[in-house]
């Protein structure tokens, strides 16, 4: 077994989810003041924070198997820090693309929540969009590295065969 470490910064999703708000206040042509009422300021964090925690939560609750004996998920006020005993086969190149997708699902978790308070019709969509990236997070999980086949010796035989098949 090896250890592998996935660090998620609090500081990257919390801009995302910004980012977010603000772009789904500011498209809206219906409402004049969707952009004050959907778009998070700094008074909001304290609430965002409870959500950044629930999601922490989830992550946890999903890689439980991964934890394993000497596994460790840490949450602090900088991310969340989580250590993996993953197999020898697990395919390291997936790293950045398991921490991607636990970005992706801890933005949209937040963004669910917080749009179940601001803006309910959106809602569905971003928790859509948290389960998805949370399936796919365990997808990555199950990733192997796979043994490479040894093409030369089908050839071989196949040639071998066909060759036989041309002289009788």
């Amino acid at each position: 077994m090896k250890k592998t470490r996935v660090d998620v910064k609090k500081a990257v999703v919390m801009h995302r989810v910004k980012m977010a708000t603000a772009w789904q206040g500011v498209k809206d042509e219906e409402a004049a003041t969707r952009y004050e009422r959907v778009a998070v300021v700094d008074a909001d964090l304290p609430i965002l924070e409870n959500y950044w925690r629930e999601g922490c939560a989830m992550v946890c609750q999903r890689l439980r198997e991964w934890l394993g004996g000497e596994g460790i998920f840490h949450v602090d006020r900088d991310g969340c820090n989580t250590v993996l005993q993953m197999p020898d086969n697990w395919d390291d190149t997936q790293k950045g693309a398991l921490r991607q997708r636990m970005e992706d699902y801890l933005t949209a978790m937040v963004l669910a929540r917080w749009m179940a308070t601001t803006w309910q019709e959106r809602q569905g969509m971003y928790d859509e969009q948290a389960r998805q990236a949370l399936d796919d997070v365990e997808k990555i999980l199950w990733s192997r590295k796979r043994r490479p086949a040894c093409a030369f010796r089908v050839v071989a035989k196949n040639n071998d065969q066909t060759e036989e098949k041309e002289e009788s």
